[in-house]
């Protein structure tokens, strides 16, 4: 293990980025604060798809029933690490789920600016099969 000394968090951000870029973005990051501003800092500066606080990051990362991380042993790093997913692996991972998708003529886009805020997020899976035409889109929206 490492340590590092810094003189400002905005500092300790930067060294932490700077290591997790050269080798681990994607994965985890820890951080032991009660200062909302830089937990916020933290959240978007580091590449990371899970920033644990306040708790053990060997054990926290993983999941567990108090952090809202799944459990599991198999953690995604998403497109900063060249993983498909960029969450904890769990069971609905290994759910094949087929939909039938008729046209609607009075749908409204969900694609729309409005939509996209920073409290929500809308991502789009394309998983191919035997054939092009078997394509699943898998559509998750969240929000607050």
């Amino acid at each position: 293990m490492s340590t590092f000394k810094y003189e400002t968090f905005e500092e300790a951000v930067h060294i932490a980025k700077t290591n997790l870029l050269y080798e681990g973005a994607g994965h985890s990051a820890a951080l032991h604060s009660n200062n909302e501003e830089n937990i916020a800092y933290a959240g978007k500066m580091l590449p990371v798809s899970r920033l644990v606080l306040n708790q053990p990051s060997s054990t926290g990362a993983g999941g567990s029933f108090f952090n809202g991380f799944a459990p599991t042993t198999t953690l995604g790093c998403g497109s900063w690490g060249n993983n498909s997913i960029s969450e904890n692996f769990d069971y609905h991972h290994l759910i094949n789920i087929s939909r039938i998708g008729r046209y609607n003529k009075d749908a409204k886009s969900s694609y729309s600016r409005r939509n996209l805020g920073i409290n929500r997020t809308l991502m789009i899976f394309q998983r191919g099969y035997e054939s092009p035409s078997e394509v699943v889109n898998l559509a998750l929206q969240v929000t607050p």
